[in-house]
């Protein structure tokens, strides 16, 4: 019977001291790192201008003229912005495009939807210096495409992406320059 009423004792004092670990979490919401304060420069609205290099993807290159509304996801967890653009040799584009931190990969994981290709482009993206870049790859017609955008702070606070690709084994060549103006604040 003693020993009985011990091991009720102890399971008891257990449970009491996995409800006070508990009670003291949910008192701590989990706050998001450095890492999403440092994509703070991507929350806003946007006219974006994309200058479109002569490759064999865009073999006439040509311009596009868009937006692109960022704004803080659930907890400042994440980055969602909307984008959309007419004009350049992609037709009209559309899209969402989500960034975050993977803190167990320590890089931040991109997902990009858009109306012009099935599923979703994922990329992994880190700080090189002062340049924001991200790769990833995609199949496309039968061969593996890998895209690596950089992207830059200006001086005047406007934004700069350089996109580059290459298809199977051949080198990377600049694809799109754009520029990004800010013009106005997004939601929080």
């Amino acid at each position: 019977m003693r020993t009985q009423m011990r091991a009720i004792g102890f399971v008891a004092a257990l449970a009491l001291a996995g409800m006070g670990i508990l009670r003291a979490k949910a008192q701590e919401p989990a706050k998001p790192g450095p890492e999403m304060e440092k994509l703070g420069f991507l929350v806003g609205t946007w006219n974006v201008v994309s200058k479109y290099e002569k490759t064999p993807l865009f073999p006439n290159g040509g311009e596009a003229k868009g937006t692109y509304a960022g704004k803080w996801g659930p907890g400042r967890f994440s980055v969602v912005a909307d984008f959309g653009a007419t004009g350049g040799p992609e037709g009209a584009i559309q899209g969402h495009e989500v960034i975050t931190w993977d803190e167990k990969a320590k890089a931040y994981k991109q997902f990009i939807f858009g109306n012009n290709f099935p599923g979703a482009f994922q990329a992994t993206g880190r700080w090189e210096g002062e340049k924001l870049v991200f790769e990833g790859e995609l199949e496309f017609g039968g061969t593996l495409m890998r895209f690596r955008n950089e992207a830059t702070t200006d001086a005047d606070g406007s934004v700069t992406m350089r996109e580059s690709y290459s298809a199977g084994d051949s080198p990377r060549v600049l694809m799109i320059t754009t520029r990004g103006v800010k013009t106005g604040r997004a939601e929080k």
